[in-house]
């Protein structure tokens, strides 16, 4: 049964992303129509798969949430834990109720997970933040991904690239994080100084060292995962965090004062003494701003955008 529930947690977890990247937004009057990824739920070698509607890729993905969620109920929520739980299933359902904007559920299982047992606190120090993204030992994972040195973990290294000469380490990075970006942040974020450097190592460009070079360092190296003194971007994934269910029970609630409170605790960790909205509408806008400073190159600013409509 518990394996059953991790498989069926898995297909929805690998459906709704895939929907999210290739399929139509989720709009309820043209969802039975407007198209989707090919669904597949039933092995036949000789079938040649034709792409399902939204309608019936999301279905799919609920239903398969209900079951895990029963047959996982034995299996309670755990800070880092590398097996799908009760949580995980209510996080992945949150998302689920985002996207076909079930406002209502998506906070509700939202706060599930943020008032669960099991503990999920955000990073609120640049010591707390290293054990998040250095050491593989944070708060705010609901699901972290088994990794060890002996597997040769699969470095991020496209922000990062160090290499090593007699002159010393330098970065090689395939990306370079742009004024807006590093402005969006307070100067006293713990992001912000935990995230991004620009004295760590100088940049090396077309043979020339240069100095004082921003680079986004989120997934710099977690030494432990590798032998050698060069940092090889080795970590291990963290597929949902509590983080990101702050934000979807800020932006689904409509109440005020519920948002006003949550969004100050978030940012207080984040080192930040935010000012309390007047409208939610403000207060939405805002915490649209925020996906893109809390997960920046994680790929949901674009879930974000694309979901809201946006051209940005």
């Amino acid at each position: 049964q518990f394996l059953k529930g991790v498989a069926l947690f898995c297909r929805a977890s690998s459906y709704l992303t895939l929907t999210r990247h290739f399929g139509l937004v989720y709009n309820q009057s043209t969802s039975a129509t407007d198209l989707s990824v090919p669904l597949v739920t039933v092995y036949d070698q000789l079938k040649k798969a034709e792409r399902a509607t939204v309608k019936q890729v999301y279905d799919q993905i609920i239903a398969d949430l209900n079951a895990a969620e029963e047959l996982l109920a034995s299996n309670p929520g755990k800070v880092r834990s590398d097996l799908p739980t009760v949580d995980a299933v209510k996080a992945l359902k949150a998302r689920y109720y985002l996207d076909v904007k079930d406002y209502e559920n998506a906070a509700a299982m939202a706060m599930d997970v943020i008032q669960s047992p099991a503990g999920y606190a955000l990073a609120s120090t640049a010591e707390t933040m290293a054990a998040e993204y250095t050491d593989d030992k944070g708060t705010e994972p609901i699901i972290q991904l088994y990794a060890s040195q002996s597997e040769g973990t699969v470095g991020n290294t496209i922000y990062t690239s160090v290499g090593n000469e007699a002159a010393g380490k330098y970065f090689s990075p395939y990306f370079l994080p742009s004024a807006s970006l590093v402005g969006a942040y307070e100067a006293s974020d713990i992001r912000l100084a935990s995230w991004f450097t620009d004295s760590l190592y100088p940049v090396k460009m077309s043979g020339t060292r240069h100095e004082g070079v921003c680079v986004f360092i989120k997934y710099l190296d977690n030494p432990a995962l590798h032998t050698g003194e060069i940092e090889t971007g080795a970590h291990a994934a963290k597929t949902l965090l509590i983080s990101e269910m702050y934000l979807i029970a800020m932006e689904c609630s409509e109440d005020l004062t519920e948002v006003n409170n949550m969004f100050y605790t978030y940012m207080v960790a984040r080192n930040e003494q935010p000012a309390p909205f007047e409208s939610l509408e403000a207060a939405k806008a805002e915490i649209v701003n925020e996906y893109r400073r809390e997960f920046i190159a994680e790929g949901q600013m674009f879930f974000t955008y694309k979901r809201l409509g946006s051209s940005t």
